[in-house]
């Protein structure tokens, strides 16, 4: 609610400060001998209109809310991947005895590697197919608890499938390679 009212009061001040030098042009077209008329029209033709003004002032506070969100993600995204990375080192590493049994009993190198990969591969295509799902799922469903009007109309919430499809192939071949390497 405060931050509504923080809002409205922004938008009235720009405002009046925009009247203001709307005034101090009309009176600087009046004192050249154009009719008050007139001198208002050119004012605003000059200044590039109130609407105008008024659009490219939250165009501004949009930019940098949305910088400051973008942020914020991607700090999220690193944290999770330091995590997930953490957690496939240890899965490695937990898996050292089962892999010395496998190779003890005949297995050979590239059929031990095969099968990690293979899981590796596995959990990080239903990872990331649940984690699009997860967020499909939200973006359907956020707009029914966001209050109308509190993100800026330039900012449109969406999946980029193209950032998607080029981010997946190389994570997917990537993913059970640490504890083959090791």
């Amino acid at each position: 609610m405060l931050g509504l009212l923080t809002r409205r009061r922004r938008e009235v001040e720009l405002s009046e400060e925009i009247q203001s030098h709307l005034d101090l042009l009309a009176n600087e077209h009046v004192r050249r001998g154009m009719p008050l008329r007139e001198a208002r029209a050119a004012a605003r033709r000059d200044f590039g209109g109130v609407e105008q003004t008024k659009e490219a002032f939250r165009d501004q506070g949009a930019r940098t809310t949305t910088l400051v969100l973008g942020g914020v993600v991607l700090f999220v995204l690193l944290l999770a991947r330091a995590n997930v990375a953490n957690l496939i080192l240890a899965r490695g590493v937990g898996r050292t005895r089962e892999i010395a049994v496998r190779a003890a009993i005949g297995g050979t190198p590239a059929r031990i590697a095969r099968q990690l990969l293979t899981e590796g591969t596995l959990l990080g295509g239903l990872g990331g197919a649940t984690g699009l799902a997860v967020s499909w799922g939200l973006l359907h469903v956020a707009p029914s608890f966001i209050p109308p009007q509190t993100i800026p109309e330039s900012i449109v919430l969406g999946i980029d499938w193209r950032l998607g499809s080029r981010a997946r192939r190389p994570r997917i071949r990537r993913t059970g390679r640490a504890p083959t390497i090791r």
